[in-house]
């Protein structure tokens, strides 16, 4: 390498949407299934009926609480962001008949998706791509309903998501997603341990998602907290006589032994964010309006542009 070529990588700006792609390669891997035993990637959702330890039922019950009110049918187009390898996918198409085009950033996990689809014999109803979020390959107005579990909050600029998802919607068309928000008078310890184990450099509040519904066009969010029956719950999970030794396995790998050996005071730190509110494991619903809102006005009441 010679010194200009030397300078040039030294000096070149880094991808921010190569360097989000490596991150999230690294984040989600099948090790976490694969050592805890689960199909999904995200918070389980325990209502009373589940054993404290049903981890897979609460994973699969996370799904039904967050879409079963929507009345999905086969009628209805969604686009899944982030369906990391696919058990979501199949589940959203075998429970609601509908069509599903679901999305990730990953290679690895968009490919093992599509297998798991073919596997399941719904590749004629669910169809996986390689995407980012931020850069829909969809046509305006091409989905009913736009879901997202636990994905936009990894986001750094979340507007250009929320942009895209306001685009591919059609008129009526709803945004559901469930979210991780972060109070700005939070713990600066705790807020900083909840933004390192969701792989986040900027976690949000409520206000700050309704002006950029606002911003894009998108009716204000519906927004509804539950993080007692997710975050709270699921930790508690991880601490039984179940998951205790899968989870430290887990932090073993992905974290290190360091972090494994504190992973009790740290999951008490954890959970107490989220039980005094300073985080908040919540469902978000808008919705495109119906028609567009009119154009902005000047004094003279002559549209602006």
């Amino acid at each position: 390498m010679n010194d200009y070529e030397r300078a040039s990588t030294i000096t070149s700006p880094v991808d921010p949407n190569e360097a989000f792609k490596r991150r999230m390669e690294t984040a989600y891997t099948d090790d976490y299934l694969r050592i805890m035993g689960i199909e999904h990637y995200r918070q389980g959702y325990f209502t009373p009926d589940l054993a404290p330890d049903d981890l897979p039922g609460a994973l699969e019950r996370h799904v039904e609480v967050l879409l079963d009110p929507l009345g999905l049918g086969p009628q209805h187009t969604i686009l899944e962001l982030g369906c990391n390898m696919g058990a979501t996918t199949v589940q959203i198409t075998r429970r609601y008949g509908c069509t599903v085009h679901a999305i990730d950033i990953v290679p690895n996990m968009a490919r093992a998706a599509a297998e798991r689809v073919r596997t399941e014999r719904l590749d004629d109803r669910a169809f996986v791509s390689q995407m980012d979020a931020q850069q829909l390959q969809f046509p305006d107005q091409t989905f009913d309903y736009v879901i997202g579990i636990e994905v936009v909050n990894h986001l750094t600029d979340k507007t250009a998501c929320l942009r895209e998802i306001a685009r591919v919607l059609k008129p009526g068309g709803q945004l559901v997603l469930a979210e991780y928000l972060l109070s700005p008078r939070a713990p600066r310890l705790g807020a900083r341990l909840v933004q390192m184990i969701l792989e986040s450099e900027r976690l949000e509040d409520a206000e700050h998602y309704q002006s950029y519904l606002a911003a894009v066009g998108l009716a204000p969010a519906q927004i509804t907290d539950h993080s007692l029956q997710t975050v709270i719950a699921t930790t508690r999970a991880f601490r039984s006589e179940r998951y205790r030794n899968r989870a430290r396995a887990y932090c073993v790998a992905y974290f290190g032994v360091v972090f494994a050996l504190v992973m009790p005071a740290l999951f008490r730190l954890w959970e107490r964010m989220f039980a005094r509110g300073h985080a908040r494991y919540v469902f978000l619903y808008s919705r495109r309006p119906d028609q567009a809102p009119p154009a902005p006005t000047t004094d003279a009441g002559a549209p602006r542009g």
